[in-house]
């Protein structure tokens, strides 16, 4: 990526997902921005760590035109994206219409939890085959 390239997408990227920046380097490394400190003429400083290290806090010195390419790493909803690209004025709370059940949660209440053996036992065996179900893909409609 040139100069202009990363200094345009760290501006256009919301400072609140800068630490969910990965830059991944032409070598194949990839470094994880804490902290997008300084974008200088000729590298960008980040304070970071590698990916598959647990040394946090580490300062990088980036030239530009090592920098292949960036992602966010989290899950991306297409309203956010339209967002960063200037096509949506703000970003919606919730997910768009074709995009529930991507990362929407459904929230189901909890019934007050059995005091007797075989209750405890019934509800356990409840939860794993809601579990199973759902991981299956199959509705939940056991209970």
């Amino acid at each position: 990526m040139r100069r202009d390239d990363v200094q345009a997408m760290f501006k256009r990227i919301p400072e609140v997902d800068h630490t969910k920046v990965c830059l991944v380097l032409a070598g194949g490394q990839i470094v994880n921005v804490d902290l997008l400190y300084r974008l200088d003429d000729t590298f960008v400083t980040v304070r970071g760590r590698e990916a598959g290290s647990n040394d946090e806090g580490r300062a990088f010195f980036l030239p530009y035109e090592s920098i292949s390419y960036m992602k966010i790493e989290r899950m991306v909803l297409i309203a956010e994206l339209e967002f960063i690209f200037g096509v949506a004025q703000k970003v919606p709370a919730g997910p768009l219409p074709g995009e529930v059940g991507k990362s929407a949660l459904t929230v189901t209440p909890m019934p007050a939890p059995p005091t007797d053996p075989a209750g405890i036992a019934r509800a356990n065996l409840l939860a794993r085959i809601q579990a199973a179900r759902t991981s299956a893909g199959v509705p939940n409609k056991v209970g």
